[in-house]
């Protein structure tokens, strides 16, 4: 038919001419669908790319408040250990003289018994 269209004036290459164009507008058009699908995609991912910062950015400021919390929480153990430490001593210091008390009173004790068994010779 082809050569026919040729020989016979010409009527097949506008037809096929008009067939590649509508084929290659179908193309186009599919290829823009396609572009507009694309960019929705486009933007959905950033705007969860905008979102994951976001997040990031939060995570950042709790870890530095986490550290921030450790930090006061190491400081709070090392004053509450040390501050039993001093409490323990004064402790013993105290069990000391309560033991030097005890101590001295019997020897007052004796001390008067010694006295006594002197009057009694």
């Amino acid at each position: 038919q082809e050569e026919e269209g040729e020989r016979g004036g010409g009527k097949t290459r506008p037809l096929l001419v008009r067939e590649k164009i509508s084929g290659l507008t179908m193309r186009i058009e599919i290829l823009a669908r396609e572009k507009s699908r694309l960019m929705v995609e486009l933007k959905e991912a950033r705007d969860q790319i905008a979102h994951l910062e976001k997040k990031a950015e939060e995570v950042d400021e709790l870890a530095k408040e986490l550290e921030h919390v450790r930090r006061e929480r190491e400081t709070a153990l090392s004053l509450s250990s040390s501050f039993l430490r001093q409490v323990l001593s004064t402790q013993d210091q105290t069990d000391d003289l309560c033991n030097q008390d005890e101590l001295l009173m019997q020897n007052e004790r004796l001390q008067a018994e010694i006295n006594k068994l002197r009057r009694q010779l």
